[in-house]
């Protein structure tokens, strides 16, 4: 999964005349390509760009919503969710979201330090022959995950792999590049290169000659009985293996399987009901399907096997535009559910992170999201309070799909899912259209559609 990183972040105010109610549905574009959901008076030629996009790039289908001060105020389908049956996208239709699920385990992952349960500086691995953790210790002196390195061909245990803390783990700076070919990590000054992503289930299943496919308890002992690329915390790189790492550091604190723990105290509580951690080679009640477009024009199903749900922390969640609106609704507004993070923790999740990559720096990767932005003149505990950040998180299977969804300064966010990739659909439409949209709109309907989807 590789990160999708938004191309603007911006500072401008908005003026919003009243507009009373939602219109009723569009009728179905003439160009063939199906539109759902409500109606927005003044989003016809947006929505005729999009339509453009679509057809020009043979997308399948795409689904886009925006959110203004905490209220949905346009959720709307594009294209098809299944091509064969000729089944439209829906504003409720399900995506399998990619690297967007980072933004999720670090949402869990905050909220469990505000309730003390769980420290930023705390070590994740406990070494051997240590006392087992304990589900309720609130210690921040004590380890959390007792998984002992492992005996296989080629492993070579790091001592350093005792060193990693939550916030290395929360910062990309575990110690792992995930890239195969040489990597310039510049923070630390040297060439390297990448061991690959050990959050492959596949992977390490192969390497140990297991019939079963492993748990990702298992995935992650093998992992760690290699040599790190750089020592914890003295550089960036984004690696899906730390938050895979992070999922299970909820699951031993908490005591509760991972994805039913994020489901009942983090996601269905900010409004996200229909998140879950996708299915290996089926499809959730609801979801689209996923398309490979070819050079010939041609979409072709593909895809349903592109990951499995043990590496569901870093990569494996799923959820509607509807969902993704109310995560950055209560996030920024809280509303129309509660935020459950407090402004303490807001500010630590928008915060400066600590490794030497990002000193001084106003754009940064830190705590699951692909950037946050904060203007010089922000000011707060380093360099940014949540008021004045925005942040960003994407995230793609290379195949299949490919997701963004940003919530900016201004109280504007938007959301916009793929069931297909292509190397033009997400900057087609989310550069070229979505972003002078947002920065330049003044007429922001008044309406509130949250309500409509309860």
């Amino acid at each position: 999964m590789r990160m999708v990183r938004a191309a603007f972040f911006f500072a401008l105010a908005i003026s919003l005349p009243a507009i009373s109610a939602p219109a009723q549905n569009m009728p179905e574009s003439a160009s063939a390509v199906p539109i759902t959901g409500k109606a927005v008076p003044g989003f016809e030629e947006f929505e005729r760009a999009v339509v453009k996009v679509i057809q020009d790039d043979h997308i399948p289908g795409a689904a886009i919503a925006f959110v203004k001060d905490g209220r949905l105020v346009y959720a709307r389908g594009f294209g098809w969710a299944n091509e064969e049956a000729k089944q439209p996208i829906q504003p409720t239709s399900v995506f399998r979201l990619a690297s967007i699920s980072k933004s999720f385990t670090g949402i869990g992952i905050l909220k469990l330090i505000q309730e003390k349960k769980l420290c930023m500086e705390q070590k994740v691995f406990a070494r051997p022959n240590s006392p087992s953790p304990s589900t309720d210790s609130g210690s921040c002196s004590q380890p959390i995950l007792h998984l002992n390195p492992i005996k296989c061909s080629g492993c070579q245990l790091d001592q350093r792999i005792y060193d990693i803390t939550v916030q290395d783990l929360m910062q990309m700076s575990g110690g792992w590049i995930d890239k195969q070919q040489a990597v310039d990590v510049d923070a630390c000054g040297v060439m390297t290169h990448g061991s690959g992503d050990w959050s492959s289930p596949e992977r390490a299943q192969k390497a140990l000659h297991m019939r079963s496919v492993p748990t990702r308890a298992q995935v992650i002992q093998f992992g760690i009985s290699h040599r790190l690329n750089f020592t914890p915390g003295a550089c960036y790189s984004y690696s899906n293996f730390n938050f895979n790492i992070l999922g299970q550091v909820i699951q031993q604190v908490t005591g509760t399987p991972y994805a039913k723990w994020m489901e009942q105290n983090v996601l269905h509580p900010m409004g996200a009901t229909s998140a879950h951690v996708l299915l290996y080679d089926k499809l959730l009640p609801n979801e689209v399907n996923y398309y490979r477009v070819l050079p010939d024009g041609q979409n072709r199903s593909c895809c349903l096997d592109m990951l499995r749900p043990q590496i569901g922390p870093a990569g494996g969640w799923t959820a509607s535009i509807i969902d993704l609106a109310h995560v950055q609704a209560s996030l920024r507004n809280g509303i129309p559910q509660p935020n459950p993070l407090e402004p303490p923790t807001m500010t630590l999740m928008v915060s400066r992170p600590a490794n030497p990559k990002f000193a001084g720096k106003f754009a940064y990767w830190t705590d699951g999201w692909d950037t946050v932005w904060c203007p010089p003149e922000s000011g707060g505990p380093n360099g940014c309070t949540m008021q004045n950040a925005s942040w960003e998180k994407g995230g793609d299977f290379t195949i299949g799909t490919i997701t963004t969804y940003s919530s900016h300064s201004n109280g504007v966010g938007y959301v916009l899912l793929f069931n297909s990739h292509t190397a033009t659909n997400m900057p087609d439409i989310n550069r070229k259209i979505i972003g002078p949209m947002v920065r330049t709109r003044t007429d922001w309907p008044t309406w509130d559609l949250f309500k409509d989807y309860p």
